[in-house]
C-alpha cells in the first residue's frame, strides 16, 4: 500500500515539474515575442531583430532536446 501511494506522489511531482517548467517557457516566449514585436514596430530602438533571432533557436533546440530525453507520460 505504501508503495503505491509513494508512487502516486511521484507521479503527481512530475505532473507538476513538467507544468511548472511549460508555464516558464510559455511566458518567456510570450515576453520574447512582445520584444520583438515592439521592435519590428520602431518602439524599442537597437539590434533586437537579429538577438531575438538568436534567442529563439536556441530555446527551440533546447526544448526539443528536453522534450527527447523525458519519458513519454502513459
Amino acid at each position: 500500500m505504501k508503495m503505491q501511494v509513494k508512487a502516486q506522489t511521484a507521479r503527481q511531482d512530475e505532473k507538476r515539474k513538467r507544468m511548472i517548467f511549460t508555464i516558464f517557457i510559455e511566458i518567456l516566449l510570450v515576453g520574447v515575442a512582445i520584444v520583438w514585436i515592439l521592435n519590428i514596430l520602431g518602439i524599442i530602438n537597437g539590434p533586437w531583430g537579429a538577438i531575438l533571432a538568436a534567442i529563439f533557436t536556441v530555446l527551440g533546440v533546447e526544448i526539443g532536446l528536453l522534450q527527447s530525453r523525458m519519458p513519454p507520460q502513459v
